[in-house]
């Protein structure tokens, strides 16, 4: 028993039963000197089928390419930079020069209708140019685009875990290799016993059972007396899925902004933030209103409150089905408004706004499209705002502005229409306390955000 014949070959025959395609990584169709990380004759085949301008156009088609190429090669001088552009080109939001002048955005990846896509996970792929040769343990391609790399430990040396997985990854791979990992979405470091995830240039802290980090893949409804190599197989089964990883890509993979005091770096959610931001979108895509059905994310301190209410935020304002929406949060302090604020601004969300004053989040009500922070407090006296069906209310702390008289004239207006005539969903982010609390209409839907089993 050994690393290959163990959690490697697991990998890969779990992806085959997931839906991926299996290729040795000595068989992929990749230069002679191993040096290229896009597997070029998928990404073009992809790029032809998916941009059908594109046909019969090799000048552009070429062009194109290339630009990717160089972008990859930016990975040197900063893997967190390099890797938001790859992620911006492959959700479809970059605009490419065309040998025209104009700028037209292009499709690697069909998001909509995954058969249009081709997976490949490939075990040993050789990765040549760089100090020493490396190979990475199993490598998930979508479309010729390396996106998740798997690093995996024997699981029957104890010497070792998944964290020296975590370490290669870190300490070798991303800076030997840096522009493999360009197009990277997330890594994985497993021992058989426990598997974990993290996004580029995420630090192990060398914890094998607590890492900020790298961390653990599952379900709230998962039964916490799995063995170990139960769980292991579970978080395979729902992370590692064509659906999850282009997920993560599309929707929820943000950034925030570095400083000259901290490095940029990528943000991905948690399982339980991302089970909790699919339910406030499915919510949302129902069409239920406020007094039919409104909904309570239940949420242990610490558990990340804000970062989930930028995490659905994503995914509400990139579906078109939901309309170009307006989100708005709502804080119960003016600091919790600061700081939300800031995550959303950068961790890349698109069109904040911040209303200085009463009148300014009226207007922006009205007329702003995208996320829209502010207090409850600044609603009073607002009188009817919006007919519109695509304002999408997510409340955080709600106990201090759902209870009591103050939360009940919330209630009696909301469910009146006064002040958003027609909003969709009502998400309260409550501390555990308070559930017994939340009454009428907005306790239909209970949804448990835990730390992590």
């Amino acid at each position: 028993m050994n690393e290959s014949n163990t959690i490697r070959a697991a990998l890969v025959g779990w992806a085959e039963d997931g839906g991926w395609e299996h290729i040795a990584g000595s068989l992929l169709p990749r230069l002679p000197e191993l040096t290229d990380v896009v597997v070029d004759g998928w990404a073009r085949e992809a790029l032809l089928s998916l941009n059908p301008d594109l046909v019969g156009d090799p000048e552009n088609t070429d062009a194109v390419l290339a630009e990717v190429s160089r972008a990859v090669l930016l990975a040197q001088d900063g893997l967190v930079a390099a890797n938001e552009k790859l992620t911006v080109m492959l959700r479809g939001e970059h605009a490419f020069k065309t040998l025209v002048g104009k700028h037209v955005p292009r499709r690697f990846i069909d998001f909509e209708d995954l058969e249009n896509n081709r997976f490949v996970v490939s075990d040993e792929v050789t990765i040549k140019g760089g100090p020493d040769t490396r190979r990475m343990d199993v490598v998930y391609y979508v479309n010729g685009f390396p996106l998740v790399v798997a690093e995996t430990k024997s699981p029957v040396d104890k010497g070792k875990s998944w964290v020296n997985g975590a370490k290669d990854i870190w300490g070798t791979y991303e800076v030997e290799y840096p522009h493999f990992f360009a197009p990277n979405v997330f890594s994985v470091a497993t021992d058989g016993r426990q598997l974990r995830l993290a996004p580029v240039r995420t630090e192990p802290s060398g914890d094998v059972n607590e890492d900020e980090g790298w961390g653990p893949w599952g379900s709230t409804t998962d039964d916490l007396k799995q063995t170990q190599a139960e769980r292991v197989a579970r978080s395979v089964e729902l992370l590692l899925t064509p659906a999850t990883v282009l997920g993560m890509l599309h929707d929820y993979a943000m950034y925030r902004a570095g400083s000259s005091m901290e490095p940029a770096v990528k943000v991905l959610p948690r399982y339980a933030q991302l089970e909790a931001a699919e339910a406030i979108h499915a919510k949302v895509r129902t069409g239920k209103r406020v007094g039919k059905g409104g909904g309570l994310i239940w949420q242990h301190q610490g558990s990340g409150k804000t970062e989930l209410g930028a995490f659905a935020s994503s995914r509400l304002l990139r579906d078109p089905a939901v309309g170009n929406p307006t989100v708005i949060l709502i804080a119960h302090r003016k600091q919790l408004v600061r700081q939300a604020a800031e995550l959303f601004e950068t961790t890349g969300m698109p069109r904040v706004s911040v209303p200085a004053s009463k009148r300014d989040l009226w207007k922006a009500v009205k007329n702003h499209r995208g996320v829209i922070v502010t207090t409850v407090h600044k609603f009073a006296e607002a009188g009817h705002l919006s007919d519109r069906d695509n304002i999408i209310v997510i409340v955080d702390e709600a106990h201090d502005s759902q209870e009591g008289d103050f939360g009940e004239g919330v209630a009696r207006r909301c469910s009146q229409r006064h002040v958003l005539r027609d909003d969709r969903y009502r998400c309260q982010a409550r501390r555990p306390g308070h559930v017994q609390a939340v009454r009428g209409p907005r306790r239909s839907q209970l949804h448990h955000v835990p730390l992590h089993p």
